[in-house]
């Protein structure tokens, strides 16, 4: 089975796509996933407020999203953000099968 791709050219491999499928099969996360696609720079506050779900639950999501580089946190002293990585394949991927929906 060819790796797919990830950034700077290396291949991701099944582990990694297994893990990031994972993080995906989830309806919570892929909405936050759609939500940080539709507004970059969102916290998890934000996260919180717009899907209502507890903080704790929320930063959950955003942990197991972050810990498989599905999204990209971006700290500005106490602040921290969210944007997705681009790069990842699973993200490009879920933009193509969301904008065909």
């Amino acid at each position: 089975m060819m790796g797919m791709r990830m950034n700077g050219g290396r291949s991701m491999n099944r582990k990694d796509a297994v893990r990031s499928l994972k993080a995906l099969a989830n309806e919570r996360r892929v909405r936050m996933i759609q939500e940080i696609i539709a507004v970059p720079g969102l916290t998890v506050g934000d996260l919180s407020r717009i899907l209502k779900l507890s903080l704790p639950s929320t930063s959950r999501h955003v942990q197991k999203l972050a810990a498989v580089d599905l999204i990209i946190l971006d700290q500005y002293s106490l602040n921290v953000s969210y944007c997705v990585n681009k790069q990842h394949p699973a993200i490009r991927a879920l933009r193509s099968l969301l904008e065909s929906s």
